[in-house]
């Protein structure tokens, strides 16, 4: 270590005080800057369990897949994981208590989609072989009281068509005049019931779910089925999934855009610009009020040293070497506070996350899904970084100011401070209102108005960020309480598993 660095540690325990604020400054940057990002990145989190939950956990899936184009798709080098799932169509619910929904809703998956599509068992265990099957909770609350596991249930499958003869979609809503042709028989046993899928909700198919075992061994060459993927990186599924339905000669393929878009991966996307951007507004004002700060300290600590620096440039040393001195003394506290700012802020986060998780599970409509504290690598290099990028920008014009000063300037400081009567003169008012006491206070600005103005702009900084994250969490939980809670009604009606013209008479009616 050189003679200029044995000096900078000599004058950082010489000044403790000074120091220590310093990195507690440095320290509360760090928390600050860790703790948002991890706040975003929890609550991103948050949402991507949300989509699991709803949507599932895939990527895309490629739709009417004959057999002979499976192996396309599950042998990829991208495919992590394939689950092979398809629609069998309706049966009739003939002890169904629901008007509109007459219909069981089956379906068939594999293993793997079992695992990663958006169905939660309550009961019993999934389907491990073809002829078993799991139901809707739903089914025994509309009618099918008498179902229990290890039952055997008979389906007679079929299709609807309407009056015309044309086969209806499988989310059109259910119709009186409509007909139902039998097409196939199939019987399962009951392995256990299921939580009404999400889909339920928010859908008109006219069916309570089933969901049986698909074997892919049964799969005849002419039947088709969905294949869903779970790519290795997410961040390539819109390269990699075009690609491999064009080498299987696949022409249809969706992607699981509410998965995706709280992965941050889809394009114009509102709901990622707004985490995105409130983050950085936060991160913006975080910096440059800390910068503010730490530069005042910076700054008086050069100010500090000028006679000392004056003297080392007086026997030799160059401009480069005391800007380095002062950036040496950056470096020092950053690695002191930088590490003590990012474990600050992640434990800050953390213990909030576990007071307002509560309020997120009454959010998230009683979903078993948590307000995770996510610690990213990712999170924690960009803290360091950032307050790294702070301190730079924090010592580099105190480093450039004190390079500058010629040695005669820094011993005498008369670039500092500048004392003439009509610099510091001050009018009558100004004793009448405050005193002697005032008069010399202000007297002693104006003799050092630098430092004074970088005092001013701190507090200036200091109260813009207080306003701002005060606002911000305000209007959060304004928003949070009109969306979720406080709303006002007398009645709610939730419109499922009624025709489309109902519901533009029901509408009609609540309207007038």
């Amino acid at each position: 270590m050189n003679i200029l660095n044995t000096l900078t540690l000599r004058s950082l325990k010489l000044n403790r005080r000074r120091t220590i604020v310093t990195i507690i400054a440095i320290i509360l940057s760090g928390a600050m800057i860790c703790g948002t990002f991890t706040l975003a990145a929890s609550f991103q989190d948050l949402f991507v369990q949300r989509a699991i939950k709803t949507d599932g956990n895939y990527h895309a899936t490629f739709h009417n897949v004959y057999p002979e184009q499976i192996k396309y798709i599950t042998d990829n080098a991208y495919t992590k994981t394939a689950m092979l799932s398809r629609n069998l169509g309706f049966a009739r619910f003939e002890q169904s208590t629901s008007e509109y929904k007459p219909y069981f809703y089956v379906k068939e998956y594999d293993a793997a989609a079992f695992r990663h599509m958006p169905i939660e068992l309550t009961a019993g265990r999934f389907p491990e072989k073809a002829g078993e099957v799991v139901l809707s909770e739903e089914i025994k609350k509309r009618g099918g009281e008498a179902y229990q596991i290890g039952d055997t249930i008979t389906f007679e499958l079929g299709k609807r068509v309407d009056e015309k003869g044309q086969q209806l979609a499988d989310n059109a809503s259910y119709e009186e005049t409509e007909q139902f042709v039998t097409t196939d028989t199939k019987s399962y046993t009951i392995t256990g019931f299921i939580a009404k899928p999400y889909f339920e909700n928010f859908n008109n198919i006219p069916g309570f779910t089933a969901v049986a075992y698909l074997d892919q061994d049964t799969v005849t060459p002419n039947d088709a089925v969905n294949v869903s993927i779970l790519g290795k990186k997410a961040r390539d599924v819109y390269d990699k999934i075009p690609e491999i339905a064009e080498n299987a000669g696949i022409k249809e393929y969706t992607y699981n855009n509410e998965l995706l878009k709280w992965m941050g991966l889809t394009q114009n996307d509102y709901a990622k610009e707004m985490l995105y951007s409130v983050t950085g507004i936060l991160i913006a004002l975080i910096v440059a009020s800390t910068v503010i700060v730490i530069y005042n300290s910076f700054a008086i600590s050069v100010s500090e040293r000028k006679k000392q620096f004056g003297m080392l440039a007086s026997t030799g040393a160059t401009p480069g070497q005391i800007r380095k001195t002062v950036f040496f003394e950056g470096v020092l506290l950053g690695l002191v506070g930088i590490p003590i700012g990012i474990i600050s802020g992640i434990g800050g986060i953390g213990i909030t996350l576990n007071i307002v998780n509560r309020l997120v599970s009454d959010m998230m409509s009683g979903m078993d899904i948590a307000l995770r504290l996510v610690i990213s690598p990712a999170v924690i290099l960009a803290t360091a970084v950032f307050t790294a990028l702070i301190i730079f920008l924090s010592t580099y014009i105190p480093a450039k100011r004190a390079s500058a000063t010629s040695p005669i300037e820094s011993i005498r400081l008369n670039r500092d401070i500048k004392i003439n009567g009509k610099t510091v003169k001050t009018s009558k008012l100004t004793r009448l209102l405050f005193g002697i006491e005032g008069e010399i206070a202000l007297k002693n600005l104006k003799r050092n108005r630098r430092r004074y103005q970088t005092t001013v702009l701190s507090l200036i900084i200091s109260i813009v960020l207080f306003i701002a994250f005060s606002t911000f969490i305000n209007y959060s939980y304004k928003s949070t309480e009109l969306y979720y809670q406080d709303i006002t009604f007398d009645l709610s009606v939730l419109i499922d598993g009624i025709s489309a013209e109902e519901q533009k008479e029901f509408f009609e009616q609540v309207i007038a």
